[in-house]
């Protein structure tokens, strides 16, 4: 039997997708993102807003469940692929009609998932691929970037939200002012109105002055 050489093509290629996908860069590169949470994250936010890192953080999640499911497909088809061969055989064997149309039916069911499982090997494939080229287009983290890049986008993310409700309400809401206050900031209210202040070594590395000011 010959394959199309556009076959060919597709089929060298998804081997290399999944030679990188279980590669020991790939998977040393998941060890140094957290799955979960950051830590930072756990300890003060909860917060579903991605940011570059945690984009890398998403792609890498998605890539590890890709693998896992591409291992399980596999398993199942070859275990699949010896129940209908052994079904098969005893069919040969049997006498009553009605046990052979049961073998024949639980041979069936078994057809449809070992072609279920092929269809979740190539659809998951192209995904993977994606993810691939898209990952590469991120910079990459370790652990100890990753978390410093987190405690500066919420850093941004909580003055900014912060503004906008002093814009919108003309005061700050008291869970973002507990927030502010985790990351190392006052809050000072006047009849000018309302201002952000750095008080930690972290929070004046971020903002100098007064970042927010209502007059």
């Amino acid at each position: 039997m010959f394959l199309h050489h556009k076959h060919k093509h597709k089929i060298m290629d998804d081997i290399k997708i999944l030679e990188r996908l279980n590669s020991e860069e790939l998977t040393n590169q998941m060890k140094e993102i957290p799955m979960g949470n950051s830590e930072f994250q756990s300890a003060i936010l909860t917060d579903n807003t991605h940011a570059s890192a945690r984009r890398v953080r998403h792609i890498l999640l998605q890539l590890k469940q890709s693998r896992d499911a591409l291992f399980s497909a596999g398993i199942k088809i070859r275990k699949y692929s010896i129940q209908i061969e052994q079904l098969k055989e005893k069919i040969e064997e049997e006498l009553d009609p009605h046990k052979i149309d049961l073998m024949q039916l639980k041979i069936e069911e078994k057809i449809y998932h070992v072609k279920s499982s092929t269809i979740l090997i190539s659809d998951t494939i192209s995904e993977v691929k994606n993810y691939l080229n898209e990952l590469d287009t991120l910079p990459k983290f370790n652990r100890e970037e990753f978390e410093k890049e987190e405690l500066n986008y919420w850093h941004d993310r909580i003055l900014k939200d912060a503004e906008n409700q002093i814009d919108s309400m003309n005061t700050i809401n008291e869970g973002t002012i507990q927030t502010l206050r985790k990351l190392g900031y006052s809050i000072k209210r006047s009849e000018k109105g309302i201002a952000v202040i750095p008080i930690s070594e972290t929070s004046i590395g971020l903002m100098e002055k007064l970042l927010i000011e209502k007059k």
